[in-house]
């Protein structure tokens, strides 16, 4: 083979091959990687889909090198006065079908509604918690600090506007053992009557970064079937994923160079000179 084309050929075809790479794993990693938000503060909040140690618990766990208790442990309304003893805890606000309903009633009946919902349900967890798909994920644009314990919305019309009144319902009742028993009374007649069941929805708040880290990793280990939304969730789970990613770009790529260098040798055996036969 001609020097010169085998010369063009060593130029052309590694820089084909490594610009249409770069290209692709740029576009690949643009594309698949997470950039969920990670929630800028110290509560965490628990809901219930999976009912099992799945997917999304399974990579947070795998990551934090955490073994469940029990896989198929689930947090239910019993479960809530051992946790709310923990250290880790400040205060607990579980979200409360009877008050729900009490407040749908008035609002059929005509009356304007004042709701009480804890502010970081409002602005973190509006996803999960299902709040934004009722008063609309643009309240969490709003500046956080502007807000106490809770944010409250009255049902004027066809629509919710923020006020900064006595509420007449709280949306979730904040667990306190002297009134618990007397919630749980209320909740078990309100499912008894409508024939139904309720899965917790719940905030739990604390008081340090830490300490919501550290509450964060023991609910997995003895709650994994459980759902949860956190900035340390969110964290660990971003970057074990997006790590996962860059690994099938990297990969594929330490192939391709090594098939390259191969390639180079092949090229520069062809180019070296031969001796005449005589």
């Amino acid at each position: 083979m001609n020097k010169k084309v085998i010369t063009v050929l060593q130029i052309v075809i590694p820089a084909v091959t490594i610009a249409g790479a770069a290209l692709i794993g740029s576009f690949y990693y643009a594309t698949q990687r997470c950039t969920d938000e990670v929630p800028d503060t110290t509560s965490l909040y628990v809901y219930t889909v999976d009912e099992e140690f799945g997917e999304l618990n399974q990579r947070y766990a795998k990551a934090m090198g955490i073994e469940p208790k029990a896989k198929d442990r689930l947090i239910t309304y019993d479960s809530i006065p051992e946790i709310s003893s923990w250290n880790e805890v400040k205060y607990i606000y579980i979200f409360s079908d009877t008050a729900v309903e009490a407040a749908d009633e008035d609002y059929k009946a005509g009356k304007n509604v004042k709701l009480a919902i804890p502010s970081d349900v409002v602005f973190y967890y509006g996803d999960c918690s299902g709040i934004w798909s009722l008063f609309g994920d643009e309240v969490k644009n709003d500046d956080r600090s502007h807000y106490g314990e809770y944010m409250v919305f009255d049902t004027a019309g066809d629509s919710f506007k923020k006020v900064y009144e006595e509420p007449d319902y709280y949306f979730y009742y904040k667990y306190d053992p002297s009134t618990w028993e007397e919630f749980r009374t209320e909740l078990d007649s309100y499912l008894t009557a409508n024939d139904a069941s309720s899965d917790v929805s719940m905030l739990i708040t604390t008081r340090s970064k830490p300490d919501a880290s550290n509450l964060q990793m023991k609910l997995m280990y003895e709650f994994p079937a459980s759902n949860y939304d956190s900035a340390h969730y969110s964290k660990v789970w971003n970057e074990s994923y997006n790590k996962e990613v860059g690994m099938k770009i990297a990969i594929p790529s330490v192939c391709l160079v090594v098939l390259l260098t191969g390639i180079e040798i092949l090229f520069a055996w062809l180019k070296k000179p031969r001796k005449q036969e005589a």
